[in-house]
């Protein structure tokens, strides 16, 4: 009986495609010396894969694809897959057949042509190299080192942790905006702002001096927690200081102002850690922020607290009492708006992971390309945020996001149909797609929220920029999961579908709100958006 080993796997560099690799298959002669040695792609058994399907359903588990298919852990947990694979197919009477076909074996009684295609003898002494093999010798281990891996090693999974450690603090940040934002309403924001930035601060300095994971991951939390009440509170503070007509195009700045300041402290870290070391990069950071902690705490008074009247608000205005979430979730457009948000971070951040391994993996695209089709996404979205704030009227900011949402489906739509019409053509639309999610993001999350939480006196501007961006937060943090998840269990097509039904999904919810919101935003009540 024949047996079948895939005992490796090398990346094989070509000059017409991107590099790939191979997987060797060695396949040992019944009542023979001799073994038979061949190279197929990951491609080539999906291919045979599907053949046999159609002959029998008794067909053994098939590795399915991934999106990161060149770790090296995932590339030894397909080997050994694979291996099982080959071997339950070989063992079955109905495929065993062409499983030797595909393996290059078509009758038993070729052992003079053999040694010439790469078989020779397993205790000849003149044993001849196979010809197909091109790379160093094949290291194999009694135990699998990758899948059975040692549980007693102190050297953790750095991928996992530094996953889990982002989405720490991101869901510590969002369970903060959600639930305690309120309290950007019932205590002085700028008072907030200072004691969060400067707690952020202190924490910043403590995690650059500890190795230790858990003491790092409760560091974070910590820290999410008080950076959660800074974005609701400065939306609280100039909500009374920006009149309306100016209102969305401030808002938009200032998501911009947030991007172009954390792409400069990476450069900074960046700049530090190769300086110096990483021990050095946190204590510049931290100054940083204890020093904008102390402006904030001098300069983000309320109009009331200075008495200065600003036109098309009440300087009378004082703080509200503390609401509860249920209070909050309930006021209307407050649950549409935060499951639109969230669904639009969702797309968003998955665009973002997707693209560029669909570039590569599907469209065959190399790595610069791809990394300059996200960038041209991420223009697209940082404009959007800018261009809905300049071009939006105050009572029109949920249509106009609509028709952009609309806009943005629409092109997502035609960039998958007509990828084949070229790259420069595909990050057109792609930029077209990040401007209509950029400016429905931005504004719903703040602008447009911070003034529904003000309307009719509510006083829960802070509130509602809490629930809505919280919500937001929570959809950047499952991103990374569902689209590995989708892609890999139903493939690519499948997470287009997901992402088009998303959009539409958002604008089906910001229409809601639209007729929710409308008869107060028309009726010229106090606060009028």
């Amino acid at each position: 009986m024949y047996q079948v080993f895939i005992t490796g796997y090398r990346l094989v560099e070509v000059s017409y495609t991107k590099p790939y690799h191979v997987y060797t298959i060695e396949v040992l002669q019944p009542n023979s010396s001799l073994r038979h040695i061949v190279e197929k792609r990951y491609s080539e058994f999906n291919t045979l894969h599907r053949m046999l399907k159609k002959d029998t359903e008794d067909t053994a588990p098939f590795p399915p694809k991934r999106v990161r298919n060149s770790q090296l852990k995932v590339l030894e947990q397909r080997r050994s897959a694979l291996e099982s694979y080959m071997q339950k197919m070989l063992r079955l009477s109905s495929t065993k057949q062409q499983v030797l076909n595909f393996l290059g074996i078509e009758n038993r009684a070729q052992n003079t042509n053999e040694r010439m295609n790469g078989q020779v003898g397993i205790g000849d002494p003149k044993q001849v190299r196979s010809l197909t093999l091109r790379h160093h010798p094949i290291l194999t281990f009694q135990c699998d080192p990758y899948i059975q891996a040692n549980t007693t090693s102190s050297l953790p999974d750095i991928v996992t942790n530094g996953v889990l450690v982002e989405n720490s603090m991101k869901v510590s940040i969002a369970f903060t905006q959600i639930y305690l934002a309120r309290y950007a309403d019932s205590l002085l924001p700028r008072k907030l702002i200072a004691a969060c930035l400067t707690v952020s601060g202190g924490i910043m300095l403590l995690f650059g001096k500890t190795d230790n994971y858990d003491a790092m991951v409760l560091l974070l939390v910590v820290s999410g927690l008080f950076q959660g009440l800074i974005w609701p509170s400065l939306c609280k503070v100039f909500f009374f200081w920006i009149q309306d007509s100016r209102l969305n195009t401030f808002f938009g700045l200032l998501s911009l102002a947030e991007y172009f300041g954390s792409l400069m402290a990476n450069y900074l870290a960046i700049f530090l850690l190769k300086k110096f070391s990483w021990t050095f990069v946190y204590p510049p950071l931290s100054t940083i922020v204890i020093i904008v902690a102390l402006l904030a705490l001098l300069s983000l008074y309320l109009p009331w607290e200075l008495h200065i009247d600003v036109p098309g608000r009440n300087t009378q205005n004082k703080l509200s009492r503390r609401t509860s979430w249920m209070e909050i979730w309930t006021l209307p457009g407050v649950s549409d708006l935060s499951i639109a948000v969230f669904s639009l971070r969702l797309v968003r951040s998955g665009i973002v992971f997707w693209v560029p391994n669909f570039f590569v993996q599907k469209v065959g695209y190399d790595t610069y390309k791809a990394q300059v089709a996200l960038s041209i996404y991420n223009i697209g979205h940082l404009f959007g945020c800018i261009g809905l704030g300049w071009m939006a009227r105050k009572e029109t900011v949920l249509i106009q996001s609509l028709i952009l949402l609309g806009i943005g489906t629409l092109g997502f739509v035609i960039f998958w149909l007509t990828i084949s019409w070229g790259f420069l053509w595909s990050i057109n639309l792609l930029a077209m797609v990040g401007f209509a999610i950029g400016g429905p993001t931005a504004a719903l999350s703040a602008s447009f929220a911070v003034s529904l939480g003000e309307l009719d006196g509510w006083k829960s501007g802070g509130a509602v920029v809490g629930v809505v961006s919280g919500f937001g937060g929570f959809g950047e943090v499952f991103e990374r999961a569902v689209v590995t998840f989708v892609i890999e269990t139903y493939g690519w097509n499948s997470m287009f579908i997901l992402l088009t039904n998303l959009l539409c999904f958002s604008a089906f919810l910001v229409n809601r709100a639209h007729f929710a919101t409308s008869n107060k935003l028309m009726n010229g009540r106090q606060y009028v958006i």
